[in-house]
């Protein structure tokens, strides 16, 4: 009832602190694009609000994404561009973005507020060869579509 009322107001769903089970069951009453506004990926870092592949799958099927945060623990030895790159092979680059975790996380060496996200992950992303169209939808060209979808 909750999902649906969301859906009703256009207010995103936001999973990135349910449990695996009920981010799937928020996902299947939605009709509308669902986000992980600041998880990784669990296949890279064994982390509970990291995702599992097949729950990146789902929030992918519902036209969703997931934001990548700048929290060490989510990211492990692995940079934000690299959770994005993982995330963009399993699902496709329209369903990835950067989020945060500002409150009283502890960030990533080169992010100290918010002024570093884009800069720091362009710069990774286009060491990655990523062409700057992808850049664009990962830095914020998704969840505007995803904004306006809702």
């Amino acid at each position: 009832e909750v999902v649906k009322k969301c859906n009703d107001l256009k207010v995103l769903v936001d999973v990135s602190h349910a449990s695996d089970f009920t981010a799937r069951d928020a996902i299947q009453a939605s009709v509308k694009p669902v986000i992980a506004s600041h998880s990784g990926c669990r296949n890279l870092v064994r982390q509970p609000r990291n995702l599992p592949d097949w729950l990146i799958r789902e929030i992918a099927n519902t036209g969703g994404i997931v934001c990548v945060p700048y929290v060490k623990k989510f990211l492990g030895h692995y940079t934000i561009a690299e959770h994005v790159s993982y995330i963009a092979d399993l699902v496709g680059v329209k369903h990835v973005g950067i989020g945060s975790d500002l409150d009283g996380a502890t960030l990533v060496p080169s992010v100290h507020d918010v002024s570093d996200w884009s800069r720091v992950v362009e710069l990774d992303l286009q060491g990655m060869g990523v062409d700057q169209a992808d850049i664009d939808l990962i830095l914020g060209g998704n969840l505007e579509r995803i904004l306006n979808e809702a």
